[in-house]
C-alpha cells in the first residue's frame, strides 16, 4: 500500500475568477540545489525568443517569473536577474503562505521546479498543480511521481531541457491545456 504525500486541499485550490496571465512561478527555498539560477538563465534566453515571444503575446500572457521563497541565494539570484536585464520581468516576493500565495499560484500558467538535487517528493509540485499550475520539474528522486501525467520533467541540471518543456508548453496549448485536465 502507497499512501502519497498529502497537501492541504482545503487551501490550495484553483480560484474562481482570477486572471491566469503570468507565465512561470517558483515556489521554495533559495539555495543553490533548488536550481533557481538555472530557471533565470532559462527565462533569460526564452526573453530572447520571438517565436516564443509572439506565443505568449497572442495567448494574453505576460511574460513574467515570479520567485516565492527566501534564502542564502536571493542576493545572488537578485543580481542574475540585474546582470540579465530582468528587473522589469522577475519579482522576488519572498516567502508567503496561505491565501496570499494560493492567490499568486492562481495567477500563473506553470509552475518550475528545476532542483538539482533528487527531491524526495516535492509537494510544491502538489500544491502548483491544486492552484491551477501545469508543473514543470527536473527527473530524479520523486518529482516523477508527484508531477506524474499532469507536468513535464527534463533531466537535473539540463539548461536546454528546461527551456524545450516551457517553449513546448506555451507553444502548444492544447498540450498545456492537457497536463492541466490530469492534475485531478
Amino acid at each position: 500500500l502507497v499512501v502519497p504525500n498529502p497537501y492541504n486541499d482545503q487551501l490550495f485550490r484553483k480560484l474562481p475568477n482570477v486572471n491566469r496571465d503570468r507565465a512561470l512561478v517558483f515556489l521554495g527555498r533559495l539555495v543553490s540545489d533548488k536550481g533557481v539560477d538555472l530557471l533565470v538563465e532559462a527565462f533569460a534566453r526564452l526573453a530572447t525568443d520571438r517565436e516564443f515571444q509572439d506565443a505568449c503575446t497572442r495567448q494574453g500572457i505576460n511574460w513574467h517569473l515570479t520567485i516565492v521563497g527566501s534564502g542564502s541565494e536571493e542576493q545572488t539570484l537578485r543580481s542574475l536577474v540585474l546582470k540579465k536585464g530582468l528587473a522589469d520581468r522577475v519579482e522576488f516576493s519572498g516567502s508567503m503562505t496561505g491565501e496570499k500565495l494560493v492567490s499568486i499560484l492562481n495567477r500563473h500558467r506553470v509552475i518550475a521546479i528545476p532542483s538539482r538535487w533528487r527531491e524526495p517528493f516535492g509537494m510544491v509540485a502538489l500544491e502548483g498543480m491544486a492552484c491551477g499550475c501545469v508543473p514543470i520539474g527536473s527527473h530524479g528522486g520523486g518529482l516523477p511521481d508527484a508531477i506524474g501525467p499532469a507536468g513535464l520533467t527534463f533531466a537535473r541540471g539540463s539548461m536546454e531541457g528546461l527551456i524545450e518543456n516551457i517553449r513546448r508548453l506555451f507553444l502548444e496549448p492544447k498540450l498545456m491545456n492537457d497536463l492541466s485536465a490530469q492534475a485531478e
